[in-house]
């Protein structure tokens, strides 16, 4: 009897265990935004500069997911090289990692990206004080730096526009979280910034605007230290358009 039972049941459930599930998967598909070249050539004009404007200083590009500023690991841009996909930014962070390679180079694979209808990814420049570590700085280094990025600028565009275009005046610092920085000066402090949060804590400032003897000091140590080019430089990638646009202005 008891074998009839389960011989039953089986029959009556064998309708629902055989029933296919109709499951249903939507995504956004890559699409091409640009070129390993298109790209990489910003970097190597940055690059070709005389040594001395540049001895310390790295081109760092950055990019958000448009409209509404969201990261851009939302859209998973990537170069599509013959071996796989090779991500172009880390799980979090606004900076991108493009490598220096011949044979990219050479090989020119499309930069893809996971753009909706109306998403485009604005892509940023600044300059990075490369190597830079430890948790203080004088102003005398700090004026220096935006001196280089002045005569990088000369380089780019020629003396005459240059002496047309704005200096650089703000240097900015990643202040880590739970540090105090201030300005010294002999033996008197002057408190800049307090970062009660979690995350570093971007901090913009003018070093000029300090006594030449001051030293900036970091409770902890510095995360990067860089500049914004002192005029609108900036870039697209879209849907459509195959390759990304950069503009001055």
């Amino acid at each position: 009897m008891a074998l009839k039972w389960i011989g039953l049941t089986l029959w009556l459930l064998a309708p629902t265990m055989a029933q296919a599930e109709d499951i249903s998967v939507t995504g956004t598909r890559p699409v091409q935004v640009d070129t390993y070249r298109g790209v990489a050539r910003i970097f190597r004009r940055f690059n070709a500069f005389p040594d001395a404007d540049r001895a310390g200083l790295s081109l760092r590009m950055t990019a958000v997911l448009a409209p509404g500023h969201q990261p851009v690991q939302q859209a998973m841009p990537f170069l599509a090289e013959e071996s796989g996909a090779v991500p172009l930014f880390a799980t979090s962070g606004d900076e991108m990692r493009l490598p220096d390679s011949a044979t990219l180079w050479a090989q020119n694979p499309p930069v893809m990206a996971r753009l909706a209808t109306g998403q485009r990814i604005t892509l940023g420049f600044r300059i990075v004080v490369a190597g830079f570590s430890g948790d203080r700085f004088t102003r005398m280094q700090a004026t220096g730096w935006l001196q280089q990025l002045d005569a990088c600028i000369a380089d780019e565009a020629g003396p005459v526009a240059a002496f047309l275009l704005p200096d650089t005046h703000r240097l900015s610092v990643q202040v880590a979280p739970g540090a105090r920085l201030e300005v010294r000066e002999g033996e008197t402090a002057q408190l800049l910034v307090v970062n009660g949060g979690t995350t570093p804590y971007r901090f913009a400032f003018r070093p000029q605007d300090f006594p030449r003897g001051a030293v900036f000091v970091s409770s902890r140590a510095f995360g990067t230290v860089f500049m914004e080019i002192p005029f609108a430089v900036h870039g697209t990638w879209q849907r459509g358009a195959g390759r990304g646009t950069y503009r001055a202005g």
